[in-house]
């Protein structure tokens, strides 16, 4: 049996055009939508201060550039 991960420890991350999904789920749901950037998502919502380690990085901007969102309302 191969090397069991530990639940929890690592964030999965599925490749998802934002630009079709974002078309999809106005067309489907009417609601308006925003695609963000991770860091800029971030940037917006979190507390940044308060997430950043002894060397001064902030994991939340940094780990994830290629990472967007999409958010609705």
């Amino acid at each position: 049996m191969g090397a069991q991960v530990q639940q929890g420890y690592f964030d999965i991350l599925f490749p998802t055009d934002f630009d079709v999904m974002d078309d999809m789920y106005k067309a489907l749901t009417g609601k308006l939508t925003r695609v963000m950037k991770h860091e800029d998502f971030m940037s917006r919502w979190a507390y940044l201060e308060e997430t950043r380690t002894k060397c001064g990085e902030n994991p939340l901007l940094g780990w994830y550039k290629n990472v967007r969102m999409l958010s609705s309302v």
